[in-house]
This record gives structure tokens, C-alpha cells and sequence, in this order.
């Protein structure tokens, strides 16, 4: 009897298996902050997030599992200015950027189809988010032969990293863009809940002086997504 189960189940397993799919995305996301995030720095972040997902497609839902990594722009300053640093004149550059990078793993599961080219679905992560600040001065020092390019030396430099806790939920479409091909358009927008960070905000530059101004607070956001998922086919192809 035994053996009889066994060889019924077998068969299933095999076109479950040939059944899986992988898929990649890449989105352009922006990020509003919310709750004690926002009163602290109330700026938008905008940047790229970059998707990979495992399906399992069954009934009466599809589960994929998966893993993003993305980063987020939340300032930009630079500026030149001629001058005497450390003895040296040159034309500098004053730089100085806030970054959140992320990496998570995450869970989504397709809800229903919205006519025949579409289906809401819901996604979870938990991961973390990384908060960076760099600031710098550089200068051209000279051209290089060998890359066909101008070198770079950097005077003075300094970089802040926090790492929190990440988790997001959120909802979103997919519709693809013709019947046989494999790329799909993709909208969500999720809430993400972070923890308590340490971080840099609103960087000013005067003359040689960088100034970044400390803060802290939890770190919630609503994140908006627009973009693009690849098939990159199944096992049964």
C-alpha cells in the first residue's frame, strides 16, 4: 500500500517541480517617510531596487520566494571650488550624499487574476536597511593612458553606516505587456516598519567646511515601486 502512495505521489512532485519559475525585476522606487521619520527628516528618497524571485505555482494560490537589494538617493551635494587645501591649489570638488541601501529576503503570494493579462498580489520582507553618509574632497590629478581617463585623488574622506531592522508589506499589480512576451509591468507600494537608526541629514557645503547634521528616530516610510519583471522561464521549458 505503501508503495502504491509513494508512485501516485511521485508524478505530482515531478510536475510541481518542472512547474517553478524564476523570475527578476527592476523598479524605480520612491519613498515618503512616515511617523517619527518624517518630523525628523521629512526628505523623499528616490532610487533603484532590483528583484529575484522562485515560484511555485499551485492551487488555488502561487507562492514565490525570493530576495531584493535596492538603494535609495536621500541627498546629493556637490560643489566646486578653487583653492589651497593642505598646502596644495587645485580645483576641488565638495561632495557629500545620504543612502539607504537594502537587502531582504521576502515571501509573495498571487491573490486573483485581473482579466487575462493580470493578478493583485501581496508581498512580505524582513531585512535591513542601511543607512550611509559619505562626504569627500577630490581633486584631477592628471590623465590616465591606461584607462583612457582622468585621475582621481581624494584629499579628505569620511563615510557613517547603520544598519536597522526592515520588514515591509505591501500590495501590488503585475500586466503583461503583449500575450507572448515575458515581461510583465509592475506596481506596488508598500509600508515599511524601521527601527531605530542613527544617521546624517541635510548636508551643507561652504567653502571646505562639510557639515551633516546628526539625528535619530525610528524609521517607517511608505515605498512606491514602478517597473519591470522578467520571466526568465521554468524548468518545464
Amino acid at each position: 500500500m505503501r508503495k502504491l502512495f509513494f508512485a501516485a505521489l511521485l508524478p505530482l512532485l515531478f510536475e510541481q517541480l518542472h512547474a517553478q519559475q524564476n523570475n527578476i525585476s527592476l523598479t524605480f522606487q520612491m519613498s515618503l517617510p512616515a511617523g517619527d521619520y518624517k518630523n525628523t527628516y521629512p526628505k523623499t528618497g528616490t532610487g533603484l531596487l532590483c528583484g529575484f524571485l522562485h515560484s511555485f505555482p499551485s492551487q488555488p494560490f502561487t507562492v514565490s520566494i525570493g530576495v531584493e537589494a535596492g538603494l535609495l538617493q536621500l541627498n546629493a551635494k556637490n560643489e566646486k571650488f578653487t583653492g589651497v587645501f593642505r598646502n596644495e591649489s587645485h580645483e576641488y570638488i565638495i561632495a557629500a550624499s545620504n543612502y539607504i541601501f537594502t537587502i531582504s529576503p521576502k515571501l509573495r503570494v498571487d491573490l486573483f487574476t485581473v482579466g487575462k493579462n493580470g493578478h493583485f498580489f501581496i508581498e512580505e520582507s524582513l531585512g535591513t536597511n542601511i543607512f550611509f553618509t559619505y562626504a569627500g574632497i577630490s581633486h584631477d590629478d592628471g590623465y590616465d593612458i591606461l584607462t583612457n581617463s582622468t585621475r582621481v585623488k581624494y584629499d579628505s574622506s569620511a563615510a557613517s553606516s547603520y544598519w536597522v531592522l526592515r520588514a515591509a508589506a505591501g500590495i501590488g499589480l503585475e500586466m503583461c505587456l503583449g500575450k507572448k512576451t515575458k515581461t510583465k509591468l509592475l506596481l506596488k507600494c508598500s509600508y515599511v516598519y524601521g527601527g531605530n537608526a542613527k544617521y546624517y541629514s541635510h548636508p551643507t557645503i561652504d567653502q571646505f567646511q562639510i557639515t551633516l547634521v546628526p539625528k535619530e528616530s525610528k524609521t517607517a516610510m511608505v515605498l512606491a515601486e514602478l517597473g519591470f519583471r522578467f520571466n526568465l522561464g521554468s524548468k518545464k521549458e
